[in-house]
């Protein structure tokens, strides 16, 4: 499970004011804004490099969930093929065991205590029916909870992938303006 959040707080943060201070306190003033510059650009790439990973994580837990999707609806399938199956072998075993015993139905005492087991047999065969009827029920209901889980993973990538482009974005501006910063103090430093 990922921690979006979490993982994106400890991303290092740029202060352009404590780049000034040092770019002052240096003597060699060239010498100050290259350590800034290889400073800002280690940020910029370990931000960078914290992203993609969580892309790629990302994509492994939507890979890992829609292969997991696919293995349970083929097992679902088949657990309905199967009972399916039992029930109608199991129904048409007991309408001919119930056809044959009608044939010989008659007075005979024996007879007549077959048919009761038979009909014993009948109900706890529609108990069975039943319990396999809910359990087919329950088997439905968790591809739909596994289905709505991917489409959550899939609008969380979607997102993900959104923030990243608005965070490259905002990271060209950041490194726009700090270029410019940087050209004006060093004229300012020159002046002096």
């Amino acid at each position: 499970p990922m921690k979006t959040g979490a993982a994106l707080s400890g991303f290092p943060t740029f202060n352009p004011g404590a780049a000034s201070k040092m770019t002052l306190s240096v003597n060699n003033p060239m010498m100050a804004k290259s350590t800034a510059d290889q400073i800002s650009d280690f940020e910029k790439t370990a931000q960078i490099q914290k992203l993609e990973e969580l892309i790629e994580e990302m994509r492994g837990d939507y890979d890992n969930l829609n292969e997991e999707h696919m293995t349970t609806t083929r097992a679902v399938r088949m657990m309905k093929s199967f009972y399916q199956l039992k029930e109608r072998t199991l129904k048409q075993k007991h309408e001919g065991e119930m056809l044959a015993l009608k044939k010989k139905l008659s007075n005979n005492q024996d007879l007549w205590s077959k048919l009761s087991q038979c009909e014993k047999r009948e109900q706890l065969l529609k108990v069975e029916l039943m319990k396999t009827q809910q359990n087919l029920q329950n088997a439905d209901k968790m591809t739909n909870k596994l289905q709505e889980e991917l489409e959550k993973i899939h609008s969380q990538r979607l997102s993900l992938q959104q923030y990243r482009r608005e965070h490259s974005k905002k990271l060209q501006f950041l490194q726009e303006e700090m270029t410019k910063t940087s050209k004006s103090k060093s004229i300012d430093i020159i002046k002096f």
